[in-house]
């Protein structure tokens, strides 16, 4: 049975996410590493990833480009993300930085009786009082992944 978001604050600011999902791992792998996916669930309610906004070289070294858009104002937020480790089904490695925020993202899969636990980690973040709360855009995100993997609310 899928599980709500578990959500642990550590130093600094870092934290740790973790979710299960019905969904085989190699779904969520996918829906982490096809544009097509993520479009459709990153960013928290309220902002929308069009696909032709997003660019994706799913490899080390390569690099994970965005522009979330505004619903309601149109407002652009682009993201970057440089992939530092792929490990096809069960890990992705990432850093990212804008103005407001750096940070290193690990997203683990492991696969469970029910399905798949997604363990998702930021550490070495910095942020500035003005970013607002990674945390919960997170939050506010997976709970999109859940849906667009066929999980019930």
């Amino acid at each position: 049975m899928p599980s709500p978001a578990v959500s642990r604050p550590t130093a600094r600011g870092d934290f740790t996410i973790t979710r299960r999902f019905t969904a085989p791992v190699e779904d969520v792998f996918d829906a982490w590493t096809r544009p097509e996916q993520v479009a459709a669930w990153f960013g928290p309610v309220g902002l929308v990833t069009p696909v032709d906004r997003l660019a994706m070289d799913v490899r080390p070294g390569g690099s994970w480009t965005l522009t979330m858009v505004s619903q309601d104002t149109g407002e652009e937020y682009p993201v970057e993300f440089a992939y530092v480790e792929v490990l096809r089904p069960s890990r992705l490695v990432m850093t990212t930085g804008t103005a407001e925020a750096t940070a290193r993202i690990t997203v683990t899969l492991q696969p469970v009786e029910e399905g798949t636990e997604m363990t998702f980690a930021v550490t070495d973040l910095r942020t500035s009082p003005e970013n607002g709360s990674l945390r919960e855009g997170w939050e506010s995100s997976f709970g999109r992944l859940a849906a667009l993997l066929g999980e019930p609310a």
